[in-house]
């Protein structure tokens, strides 16, 4: 079970791109929970409209 979330999700959760934190819009806000615990590890707030959804970027480094 995941703590510390709202009630309201508007889009699909989205995972980090090593699997280990799950990332959550919840209204204006973005949550950050991390998936070993459970627990909720942040809060992306100062939106001034609902956040529709996130999108995880991987970060690739070119081989030399």
């Amino acid at each position: 079970m995941i703590k510390g979330g709202r009630s309201l999700i508007s889009s699909a959760p989205v995972f980090s791109n090593d699997a280990k934190k799950l990332l959550v819009c919840t209204g204006n806000n973005v949550s950050i929970f991390n998936t070993s615990t459970g627990l909720q590890i942040t809060e992306l707030e100062g939106h001034t409209r609902p956040v529709t959804s996130v999108i995880v970027v991987s970060t690739f480094t070119p081989s030399s």
